[in-house]
């Protein structure tokens, strides 16, 4: 605050200098330029005003202006300083100490923000820097704790913040805004994030939306489990890669926990993983029951297919009939829904889907590693491209890649995946050559429908940016 205070008076000072030396100047599009440069002028002094005058409400520590800028007393109440300072005589230095009426957009400050408007700071800071936030004046205390509007109704934690947590005695007193808050990101590393969320997720009866992003050690996810958390009023929960870090003991915790919050979120509406949602056979079962008790569900993303287990159409029939038991009623039909899954080790080398009825729209995603165009196999002729379900998730892995890994040195890609292999986000292509492979073999590997360009020079990787070969 200190320093834009100063960048204020630097600018008026360089804004009257201007103006004086363009006052007899020329005028531009019709308006003189001393005449903008005075509205530009007169805001600076509208913001360095209303800054001046909530500064001043600040009680117990005293500060000083950086820089060039003055010590002096604003109308209403005393500015205080570390430092005496000689009275300013300049007319325009004067004119700041004049607290101006407020435009009607309110102060151009923090604490003249709408509260509408002033609610949505609480989404880009976590919640201690919120708590510090509330400190500055009682405009912003009174605005940062409004049960409607305020910044507390969110509730965030990094990983460099859980210790403060942990020292938490009485989460009723110490965190006594927190009981109104609607959507939650915990992001932890190691097993203190244990206490961290059962300490401050006590609010979770008003809780939405839920982002949790913590390392899958066995004690966390069992005190998940043990404590049987329960969301009546989520709608939304996001789960990191972390979360599924399957080691044997982790592993299975990890899935346990997730069913367990499942079961205490019967309202939830969007289950989102970040880029894994992996859940073993013994697991899977207790997953499609879960779902079955949440009537509202109408998105997954993120849910792992095992494909190269040749049980894709297995799981897919077994998902469909677990969300049929709500999706298929005459009220859900129509409702719009999604699927997103993601294939580990995806490979386009040389059943259709159960969507029909219920309105669904599916896709499917790499698993954060390279799609594999395997050209590096010799074979008498180039199988087909597959059609149905398999055929679509052909298609959908190459739009959604953003890495590509190219291997030749065998028998090229079918012509019929011409139409379905346009890699529209890919932005890194790495060429892997077959040992052994001759030039000829390598040249004649590649799919030559894979380089033709189309109108204005565009192929189906167009926005290659980055080129290397293993």
């Amino acid at each position: 605050m200190r320093s834009v205070a100063s960048r204020f008076v630097s600018d008026l000072d360089g804004a009257e200098r201007m103006i004086s030396l363009q006052t007899d100047s020329d005028t531009q599009d019709g308006v003189s330029i001393a005449d903008s440069l005075a509205a530009i002028r007169n805001t600076l002094i509208d913001a360095h005003s209303a800054l001046t005058k909530n500064l001043a409400r600040i009680g117990g520590k005293a500060f000083r202006w950086d820089g060039n800028a003055y010590d002096s007393e604003a109308a209403g109440g005393a500015v205080t300083s570390n430092k005496t300072t000689t009275d300013h005589t300049d007319p325009w230095r004067c004119l700041l100490a004049v607290t101006r009426a407020s435009p009607g957009y309110g102060d151009p400050c923090l604490s003249g923000l709408p509260k509408e408007v002033f609610n949505h700071i609480g989404s880009f800071v976590t919640t201690k820097t919120s708590a510090r936030l509330a400190k500055v004046n009682r405009d912003i205390l009174t605005t940062a704790t409004d049960e409607t509007w305020g910044l507390f109704r969110h509730f965030t934690v990094m990983e460099d913040e859980q210790d403060s947590y942990s020292k938490i005695r009485d989460v009723k007193t110490e965190m006594q805004h927190m009981g109104k808050v609607k959507s939650a990101s915990v992001r932890a590393s190691d097993v203190g994030s244990l206490v961290v969320l059962s300490k401050c997720l006590s609010f979770r009866t008003t809780l939405e939306e839920l982002t949790l992003d913590v390392a899958a050690h066995f004690a966390s996810m069992s005190h998940i489990r043990r404590h049987r958390w329960s969301f009546p009023a989520l709608n939304t929960l996001r789960v990191s890669e972390d979360v599924f870090d399957v080691g044997f003991h982790r592993g299975l915790a990890s899935q346990a926990a997730f069913e367990s919050l499942l079961n205490g979120s019967p309202g939830i509406e969007h289950l989102e993983g970040d880029h894994r949602i992996e859940l073993d056979d013994d697991h899977w079962a207790d997953f499609l029951a879960a779902l079955g008790r949440c009537p509202n569900l109408n998105t997954i993303t993120g849910l792992v297919i095992p494909i190269h287990r040749n049980n894709v159409t297995g799981r897919l029939n077994q998902l469909k009939a677990a969300l049929n038991r709500h999706w298929g009623t005459p009220e859900k039909k129509e409702v719009p829904k999604k699927l997103g899954f993601v294939v580990e080790n995806a490979t386009i080398d040389g059943a259709t889907a159960s969507r029909e009825h219920v309105k669904c729209r599916l896709d499917w995603w790499p698993a954060r590693r390279p799609l594999l165009i395997d050209c590096s196999t010799m074979a008498a002729t180039a199988p087909p491209a597959p059609g149905g379900l398999y055929g679509e998730i052909a298609t959908r892995l190459a739009a959604n890649a953003t890495e590509i890994k190219l291997m030749l040195g065998g028998t090229a890609l079918h012509e019929s995946w011409r139409d379905k292999l346009i890699f529209s986000n890919a932005r890194t292509l790495t060429i892997d050559i077959k040992a052994g492979a001759s030039v000829s073999e390598v040249v004649d590997s590649i799919p030559e429908w894979l380089t033709e360009r189309e109108g204005e020079g565009q192929g189906r990787a167009a926005d290659i940016s980055r080129l290397s070969r293993n």
